[in-house]
């Protein structure tokens, strides 16, 4: 019972949406990725870090812990989830056009489009541990963020 009570205490942060093309790059205001290019996608390290709640009654307690073990990308497009078994890092200039490497996460973006709404899900794995020494598991929880953009083609003209 101290467990589940430990568990209903936990408040867990929402991801940070991160993704290169950065959403500050925009066209008429619109945020945009890049048709067939990767699109990176991360969370704050510090979003991805384990979080603790202890529930006591009397001399006995219980303390349930959530560990993120999984961000998981839903690219908005009814194509399957990404999921990368860290926080993602973003993209810096020596990883070019590559797929991402190097605990990076990233999808690409076959059609352009109009608008998608994308949203970053951290899994959480939730274990407790009572003073008495019992352990257990509990049920998984999520927390999630989405953002929308568009998919545009990146066109060059030569002169």
């Amino acid at each position: 019972m101290l467990a589940q009570q430990a568990y209903s205490l936990l408040r867990l942060p929402e991801p940070t949406i991160e993704r290169s093309p950065t959403a500050i790059n925009s066209d008429r205001g619109r945020p945009y990725t890049w048709v067939n290019l990767w699109t990176w996608f991360w969370t704050d390290p510090a979003t991805f870090t384990p979080r603790s709640r202890t529930a006591s009654a009397g001399a006995i307690s219980a303390t349930a812990t959530a560990t993120p073990v999984a961000l998981v990308y839903d690219p908005g497009t009814g194509d399957a989830p990404v999921t990368c078994p860290g926080p993602g890092r973003p993209w810096q200039e020596q990883d070019g056009d590559a797929a991402p490497s190097g605990g990076g996460c990233g999808y690409t973006y076959l059609h352009v489009r109009d608008s998608v709404t994308a949203t970053v899900t951290i899994q959480w794995r939730v274990t407790w541990v009572g003073s008495n020494g019992q352990t257990g598991a509990l049920p998984v929880l999520l927390t999630s963020a989405s953002s929308s953009f568009m998919v545009q083609q990146l066109q060059a003209v030569n002169r």
